[in-house]
């Protein structure tokens, strides 16, 4: 399965796109560019991950117009999501577990629910945060099942120039909305 590219196709003459094993379950993606990710882009990461593990996940989500709408509704498809990764996993033969799925895939519906009432930055940051460690959990599942499956292959660490463009992006927005209002008063 070639997941990457605009064309399906394994475009990794690019060199901004690492490859990924045949065998791989799930998007595996470091800590390290997970969480900086979600900080600069205000959490709007959410959405790509969510996209990219569901291109893994085969409950019709393989298509890239559905894993797109899944991956934007990430905190109703939370559930499936995991539910998919863990048969995907068995498929391969292969054992995911992921432990009080319900639990946190309410946890993660209830934070997203909280950060659309919080009116503060400070808040929205710090629910933000908690909603991160609630996908990381599962994040951190896949890591270590793709690390035993094919070692040769590690998580995504690299920062691409479409992610670049992203935070530059979104701190700009973010600097915009903050400083113009006060100067146009």
């Amino acid at each position: 399965m070639h997941i990457e590219g605009t064309n399906g196709k394994n475009n990794n003459n690019q060199g901004n796109i690492p490859k990924i094993s045949e065998d791989a379950v799930g998007y595996s993606v470091s800590a390290r560019k997970f969480f900086i990710m979600n900080i600069f882009t205000c959490f709007m990461y959410k959405a790509y991950w969510g996209y990219r593990q569901f291109r893994y996940v085969d409950i019709g989500a393989k298509n890239r117009f559905f894993a797109a709408v899944c991956g934007i509704f990430l905190p109703v498809s939370f559930f499936s999501l995991m539910t998919g990764l863990e048969k995907t996993a068995t498929e391969k033969g292969a054992n995911l577990t992921i432990r009080r799925k319900m639990a946190m895939a309410v946890g993660f519906f209830v934070m997203m629910l909280i950060a659309k009432a919080i009116t503060t930055l400070w808040g929205v940051a710090i629910v933000g945060t908690l909603s991160c460690l609630i996908l990381y959990k599962v994040q951190k599942e896949i890591n270590a099942l793709n690390a035993q499956i094919n070692p040769a292959y590690p998580p995504d660490d690299r920062f691409s120039a479409w992610d670049r463009v992203g935070i530059l992006l979104t701190v700009g927005a973010l600097a915009l909305m903050h400083y113009l209002p006060k100067h146009l008063n």
